[in-house]
């Protein structure tokens, strides 16, 4: 019988801690988003320019050891949603420069985007303007598209949010049902973690910097093999009060899976974007940030409108739209 009782209390008493546990991480998380909601609250309105350079390996856009060097000056409003983004590769190394301008403005809940270049075999410029709704953007990472909220979680994840719904599962969830997710602290650093065979998932962020991301990691794994690898690191700097960022590396990594031609695990491609800011300005008048102008069009710019499926010249308003021409990607050439 005492037996009985000393087994019973042992499983109330581990029962107990684990809800302890459960209730601080979940308290912790809270925590963190607490202090991110916070630090970028308090950003209005943003200014600034980074510096770009990519490195790229990847086979599969033909290019080996290559490297671009490029200049972005943007601005942001919070309320309403605007972005305005001016994007100019100066320079590259074993690779052509494929759209040397790409800017791009968003406003009324929708985007439209400048792209300046000379097709292979053209020695004319054009210039493609086209309207996109944010869906079809495709903001991330690797492309020509810059909006800076887009860098202050990961892959443009609101993090305060994130964090909040995961707390929301350690506050509700049976811990078995939270296999492989881990929270923890040392010192300032806040660590969430899942591990399964398959997947890797970390979270780093620093308390003593907003609650901003320091660090995150991705895995995929296939028969206890890595197949692919992302890593993003952020560094800060605090500008009247707000915890900015002042550089990010983007690093991914793909390997050979077993049963095909290489070794399983050989890197196949490797792809590093570092974005440098120069420049930071927060809360300060945007008088004509966001107007078509200041992304470069000028009055004729041939606009494809791919939400409505018509064409339109800028600044000409009393010429009717006409319908895109089934199978055209690019707008026609601009008048002369």
């Amino acid at each position: 019988m005492q037996t009985l009782i000393r087994t019973l209390l042992c499983v109330a008493l581990v029962g107990s801690l684990v809800a302890a546990q459960s209730r601080a991480d979940d308290a912790l998380l809270h925590e963190v988003s607490k202090r991110h909601r916070e630090n970028w609250n308090a950003v209005q309105s943003w200014r600034g320019e980074v510096e770009i350079v990519d490195e790229n390996t990847d086979p599969a856009v033909r290019f080996k050891d290559a490297k671009w060097w490029s200049k972005v000056s943007f601005a942001y409003q919070a309320s309403p949603h605007l972005v305005r983004w001016n994007w100019r590769m100066v320079k590259s190394e074993n690779a052509e420069i494929p759209i040397p301008i790409s800017n791009g403005l968003i406003k009324d809940e929708v985007a439209t985007v400048l792209e300046v270049h000379t097709p292979k075999g053209e020695t004319k410029e054009r210039r493609d303007v086209r309207i996109l709704d944010l869906e079809s953007l495709g903001l991330g990472p690797h492309g020509q598209m810059f909006s800076p909220m887009y860098f202050t979680g990961y892959r443009g994840d609101n993090l305060a949010d994130w964090f909040d719904h995961v707390a929301g599962w350690f506050e509700k969830l049976d811990p078995a049902e939270l296999k492989g997710w881990d929270v923890s602290q040392k010192g300032d650093l806040f660590i969430l973690s899942f591990v399964s065979p398959t997947l890797l998932n970390c979270y780093t962020a620093d308390l003593s910097k907003g609650g901003n991301l320091v660090s995150y990691e991705a895995e995929e794994r296939e028969d206890s093999v890595v197949v692919s690898k992302g890593h993003w690191v952020w560094k800060y700097e605090q500008l009247d009060g707000v915890w900015l960022p002042a550089n990010l590396t983007i690093s991914k990594f793909e390997f050979a899976r077993a049963g095909g031609d290489q070794k399983a695990g050989t890197e196949l491609s490797r792809s590093v974007r570092t974005i440098t800011w120069t420049t930071n300005e927060i809360n300060v008048p945007m008088e004509n940030e966001f107007m078509l102008e200041a992304i470069g069009l000028v009055k004729g710019d041939l606009i494809s409108n791919t939400i409505t499926g018509e064409y339109s010249r800028y600044g000409m308003e009393g010429e009717p739209a006409f319908p895109i021409p089934e199978g055209q990607v690019c707008p026609l050439p601009s008048p002369k």
